[in-house]
């Protein structure tokens, strides 16, 4: 096995320090969608509001925006994650790598360095146990 360098161990650990806020502020995020909808749910059940569904409709509506808008960094943090993680483990440089690219474009000061430091350690990483392509010989 080759010698194991700190260039995966660092790009990894950046990767997880790019996802973390950013996964963290998708699920906030969609915590306040969940707010803003249920404050719609509730003018629907104060007296009088029936005559007036804009402001419940409009806070329902938002909510649901909201909740989609939050799916994005939520997705892109857990993957910067995974991929820091696999980094660090030196295992599926191909995830290692999607991860660095999503970190990259969560907080790019710590994205650029993880990237290169992942790219740089390619040989570090364990080969895949399944082989790409099976031949007629190995059949």
């Amino acid at each position: 096995m080759i010698n194991q360098t700190w260039k995966p161990t660092t790009g990894g650990i950046l990767s997880i320090i790019a996802g973390v806020p950013t996964a963290t502020g998708g699920i906030i995020l969609a915590l306040l969608a969940t707010g803003v909808a249920s404050l719609g749910a509730i003018f629907w059940m104060i007296p009088g509001m029936e005559n007036v569904p804009v402001l419940p409709g409009i806070l329902g509506g938002l909510g649901i925006f909201l909740g989609l808008i939050a799916i994005l960094p939520i997705g892109v943090g857990a993957v910067a994650i995974a991929g820091g993680v696999y980094a660090l483990k030196r295992r599926r440089w191909g995830l290692a790598l999607a991860g660095t690219i999503c970190a990259l474009l969560t907080v790019t000061v710590l994205g650029i360095p993880a990237l290169i430091f992942v790219v740089l350690g390619k040989d570090e990483f364990e080969a895949s146990p399944v082989p790409a392509v099976i031949t007629e010989a190995e059949q």
